[in-house]
């Protein structure tokens, strides 16, 4: 029923109502081809969501947890959703933001940070960072000259 309503709005017929699913639980969830253009995402668990297909143009994924989504196909703003899972977390590269594991930042955030605020995110997380920094930083300009 959100989704219709969503469709709604996206038209402007009456009725329609732009789909608000903060922090909405859609863990497994099946979003195949689902038209989430301007969608309020803002937290929502997409953990193991399939998304192919789906349009998430000007859609606020900031939070979102896409760890294990299955994003091919994806529109994403015009620009490329790429996931890839290592020994220990899953990275999403979206836009400009940059998830690993539960924690989501701008791509110049995570680079940017300390050691000391990489370790308070997660006991292990520097000794992971550290090994694949570099790594996560070339899949991060692959993407974005991608939707240049």
């Amino acid at each position: 029923q959100i989704l219709e309503l969503h469709k709604k709005w996206l038209n402007n017929e009456a009725g329609g109502k732009r789909a608000d699913l903060c922090d909405a639980d859609l863990s497994g969830a099946d979003l195949s081809g689902a038209d989430l253009r301007g969608a309020d995402l803002r937290g929502a668990d997409l953990s193991g969501a399939h998304l192919s297909g789906a349009d998430l143009s000007g859609a606020d994924l900031r939070g979102a947890h896409l760890s294990g989504a299955v994003l091919w196909n994806t529109i994403g703003n015009q620009v490329e959703i790429f996931t890839f899972q290592t020994n220990k977390y899953t990275v999403v590269i979206y836009q400009d933001r940059l998830q690993i594991g539960c924690k989501n930042f701008s791509q110049s955030e995570w680079f940017n940070f300390s050691d000391d605020e990489i370790t308070e995110m997660d006991s292990e997380a520097l000794d992971w960072w550290c090994t694949h920094k570099q790594h996560v930083k070339t899949w991060c300009e692959m993407v974005n000259s991608c939707s240049k």
